[in-house]
């Protein structure tokens, strides 16, 4: 693999995985050059934090297939080739009914997150591109 021009190579698909196995074998130090998207659950897992309600954001952009999405609470916002869908899953487990119409507000606030994950995501866009 090519230099990076990171301190020493590394697999960027394990990027998560490895910074935070490194955190707990003490190099922390080590990714302070890289920009991680997620969350180090290791402080939940050693008994350090309490869980807590996380927000998952997440999209596919293939030529067959353009979706965003984003996981709040009970709420699912989906961007799905253009059309804007809103579940709740407490409800509707299954993405049967879209209650976008009726909770406009709701739907703009995910809409609204999903767009800040994902300018912030873009700011470090990946070293290659996976089709």
């Amino acid at each position: 693999m090519a230099s990076l021009g990171y301190p020493d190579e590394f697999n960027p698909t394990r990027r998560g995985f490895d910074k935070y196995f490194g955190e707990l074998l003490g190099h922390s130090d080590y990714y302070r050059y890289n920009y991680f998207d997620g969350l180090n659950l290791l402080p939940i897992l050693t008994g350090q934090e309490q869980p807590r309600e996380r927000t998952f954001c997440w999209r596919v952009n293939r030529a067959t297939r353009q979706q965003k999405a984003i996981r709040h609470g009970d709420w699912k916002y989906v961007l799905d080739g253009g059309v804007d869908l809103l579940f709740n899953l407490k409800d509707d487990i299954s993405e049967r009914r879209d209650l976008g119409y009726q909770n406009q507000p709701l739907l703009h606030d995910l809409k609204s997150r999903l767009h800040s994950w994902e300018t912030d995501l873009d700011r470090s866009p990946p070293p290659f591109l996976v089709r």
